[in-house]
């Protein structure tokens, strides 16, 4: 199966569990499908309408993160993927690992009588300083390989929202899908072998050189002084925080001020 096929497969998996099956609404590049806005509006609709308990949604997103292109070589890391995101309200007497394995079924059916031996749940707490976010969960990993974030949030965008017991489940979709077409790497998955020609890694290189680090700089101090920052502008301001983080461009001074210029910007 392809990548496309198969977000349709988990579309109709998610459907049969009473989800609502959203679009990507965030056409910019974003790190995470945290910061697509369906999330953002499923989180103002569940602080507006607490008792709505019921309501879910779930919707493939595409990600950004530039430099992973580094560590292409193993294979199962893209500078772009999918992830299907899954939000919910976690309901008194409901136990959250029990919903995850009863989803993981669902999508291996009878590959998950192999797969069961080899999923391990670690603790992975979840946080975004420039968003004024955080949260606390676990990791799902098969055979090792991380293919599922957990996540109960507890502040988001400023909003302290623990009691709501708001629930994020952000799958990576090539990674689901490499033990479902039983692949040991990207390279087999239509599209993704794209992703490790010489040519994309070639331009990668040259696009994020030094003298792109530095207009990222200065971008980033750009947008910085905006007071009253718009949505598409932070989603660009993250964005070019991570990549710069990524490359240690700060000192943890330095990036400690910048985070909380940044978290001002979207009080």
């Amino acid at each position: 199966m392809d990548i496309l096929n198969f977000i349709q497969y988990l579309n109709h998996i998610f459907e049969r569990y009473k989800y609502k099956i959203l679009k990507q609404k965030t056409l910019l590049p974003i790190g995470a499908a945290t910061f697509d806005l369906n999330t953002f509006d499923y989180v103002d609709y569940i602080f507006q309408n607490e008792q709505d308990n019921d309501y879910k949604v779930s919707f493939p997103c595409l990600c950004y993160r530039p430099d992973d292109y580094i560590d292409h070589k193993l294979k199962i890391r893209n500078y772009k993927y999918f992830q299907y995101q899954a939000l919910f309200v976690l309901k008194e007497g409901q136990n959250i690992i029990n919903i995850v394995i009863d989803l993981v079924k669902s999508i291996f059916k009878e590959k998950y009588n192999i797969i069961k031996y080899y999923i391990t749940f670690l603790e992975d707490n979840w946080r975004s300083p420039c968003m004024g976010a955080y949260g606390y969960g676990y990791e799902m990993k098969i055979f090792g390989l991380e293919v599922l974030q957990i996540t109960n949030m507890h502040q988001f965008v400023n909003k302290k929202i623990q009691h709501l017991n708001i629930w994020e489940l952000a799958f990576g979709v090539e990674r689901l899908l490499l033990f479902y077409n039983d692949y040991n790497n990207n390279f087999g998955l239509d599209f993704s072998h794209y992703l490790y020609s010489n040519k994309i890694i070639d331009d990668l290189y040259n696009l994020y050189n030094n003298k792109q680090t530095s207009n990222l700089l200065l971008l980033l101090s750009k947008y910085i002084q905006i007071i009253n920052i718009k949505y598409n502008d932070f989603v660009i301001l993250n964005l070019v925080f991570n990549i710069l983080d990524s490359r240690n461009e700060f000192c943890s001074t330095e990036k400690n001020l910048l985070m909380q210029k940044i978290y001002q910007t979207i009080k």
